[in-house]
């Protein structure tokens, strides 16, 4: 974990031990500090806090994922400011959670992560949608050619915007969980994106989901 507010740490960590599931097994109290730690430890997940000193945690989120990919991220903020949403998706982050949250939200939002799916609570999706569709430049789903989709493409991307993980994904369209792997990974190389995150990101963009329906 990273934040540079003692008892903000203090707190999630009483809450995580108390479950033989998870282990703390680091803190920091700034980016680099964080970078550092995250090298040594190589822990399953990260969770920061955005605003730090000495090196923010959208910096530090960049370069543990350059570095170690396979260390999943959750961001963690006080507000889910517009900018800041895409800053931290684009930084590489697979998860956003507010200050203040709920323990069983934060345990969902690990687990989550953990199974390569993406996480982010409810405040923060309300705010990636008004971002799209407030001033900023946003596209028309009729733009998306025909033939974009290979079959099962378009199902998939749907229950990856659901939130569902590859495993249910694989247990509900009755396919290989590597076969949806590879979906997900054409899907993301069809769409330019980098991650899943991003991925929803363009499917709410071009109207191919509404997390509102």
């Amino acid at each position: 974990m990273a934040d540079d507010q003692p008892p903000c740490i203090k707190a999630i960590s009483f809450v995580l031990e108390q479950s033989a599931q998870f282990q703390i097994c680091g803190i920091a109290n700034n980016g680099s500090e964080l970078i550092i730690k995250a090298g040594k430890l190589k822990p399953d997940v990260i969770i920061t806090d955005i605003r730090m000193p000495i090196l923010d945690g959208i910096a530090a989120i960049e370069a543990i994922k350059a570095m170690h990919p396979f260390i999943k991220i959750l961001a963690m903020t006080q507000f889910a400011a517009d900018q800041l949403l895409l800053q931290v998706i684009k930084a590489g982050a697979d998860g956003l959670i507010l200050k203040g949250t709920s323990v069983i939200i934060i345990k969902k939002a690990i687990e989550v992560v953990l199974s390569d799916t993406p996480f982010f609570c409810g405040e923060t999706i309300k705010g990636l949608v008004t971002l799209l569709r407030q001033g900023r430049p946003t596209n028309n789903a009729q733009q998306i050619k025909e033939d974009f989709f290979a079959p099962n493409e378009k199902e998939i991307l749907d229950l990856i915007c659901q939130g569902k993980t590859s495993k249910e994904i694989a247990l509900a369209l009755r396919l290989s969980y590597f076969t949806v792997i590879k979906y997900r990974q054409k899907l993301m190389d069809k769409s330019q994106t980098q991650n899943v995150a991003e991925l929803i990101l363009f499917a709410i963009r071009y109207g191919l989901y509404d997390p509102n329906a």
